[in-house]
């Protein structure tokens, strides 16, 4: 019994003092993650106070960004122009065996590529490197189908070498639900004040193509 009682008062201390360093611990686990959760939400209040307009400012605001957000009209504000055109049903001809498409301009930033309401040819009106591209989504049962642009050049040119093919697409249609996409770009491209640039489908009549703007599209960017 004298031995029990001499080592017991040791075991109890180191028991405490292992509850005493457990508690000591989820309380300072605690305290740290209430810390760093009112942190959180101090930072994201701030943020949100940094971007927090009064409810009259934010209508504004987005009134006037709908009201100014008209994208068919040039920018003055761009240092290089650009111009992207759809098609519609109703804007596809034929003139003879080819088959003429009239674009309808949905943007446009500068105004250095003109290009009207409804027109068939961009028309550039500074010299420089030009990015071209164009594509078509052609659903017709012919055996193939493809696109040509042309080049028409400004009056510095002579009258024999007026226009000239630019770029040039062809595809073989399937069999079975003719759905192909044709798609033809440049890169670089030199072009001189009064060029103009239209898309024909040539060869082929009454040509059967998608209006889809996601799918038939004009474009050019301008690059110097």
């Amino acid at each position: 019994m004298s031995t029990c009682a001499k080592r017991l008062p040791p075991i109890l201390v180191l028991i405490a003092l292992l509850a005493l360093l457990a508690a000591m611990a989820r309380r300072f686990a605690w305290d740290y993650s209430t810390v760093s959760r009112r942190r959180q939400q101090f930072r994201s209040t701030s943020v949100w106070l940094r971007g927090w307009r009064p409810r009259h400012q934010r209508t504004l605001r987005s009134t006037a960004q709908f009201i100014t957000a008209e994208p068919s009209l040039p920018s003055p504000g761009c240092r290089l122009s650009m111009v992207h055109l759809i098609t519609h049903a109703n804007d596809i001809y034929t003139q003879g065996d080819r088959t003429i498409i009239f674009w309808t301009k949905t943007l446009q930033c500068g105004d250095n590529i003109q290009a009207e309401k409804k027109v068939e040819a961009i028309r550039v009106t500074r010299s420089g490197m030009y990015f071209i591209y164009n594509q078509i989504m052609f659903k017709d049962e012919r055996f193939s189908m493809g696109q040509v642009v042309w080049r028409r050049f400004g009056a510095r040119r002579h009258a024999a070498q007026q226009e000239k093919p630019l770029l040039q697409c062809v595809c073989s249609m399937p069999e079975k639900r003719p759905n192909q996409s044709c798609y033809t770009a440049a890169g670089m491209v030199q072009l001189g004040a009064g060029d103009e640039l239209a898309v024909i489908i040539p060869s082929r009549a009454h040509a059967h193509i998608s209006a889809n703007p996601a799918q038939t599209f004009f474009g050019v960017m301008q690059l110097t």
